[in-house]
């Protein structure tokens, strides 16, 4: 289970607190930081995945070229998050 968050609601999660209030997040974990973004997980989602997810993230971060393929252009559809993205519409409160 992986999960990109916003700074401030990893932190929130993480206690407890704000819209996050009621929630035992305290298994959440960082991957990294990107600007105010969390890429993160959970304490158990395997050691070594986590450690070549980092690895691909902060060793290609310049030589990787992301997109949000078309539908029907590969073999797993796509996510529905991943064309609203793609599309330009904005993020839905949660």
């Amino acid at each position: 289970m992986l999960g990109v968050l916003r700074a401030q609601d990893a932190a929130d999660l993480f206690h407890g607190r704000g819209a996050f209030a009621g929630y035992d997040g305290r298994a959440l974990r960082c991957l990294l930081t990107v600007d105010a973004h969390v890429p993160a997980t959970v304490e158990s989602f395997p050691r070594h995945h986590a450690r070549l997810v980092t690895a691909l993230l902060v060793e290609r971060a310049r030589e990787l070229r992301p997109r949000v393929p078309a539908p029907g252009d590969g073999p797993v559809p796509v996510h529905p998050g991943a064309l609203a993205y793609a599309r330009g519409e904005p993020l839905e409160a949660s």
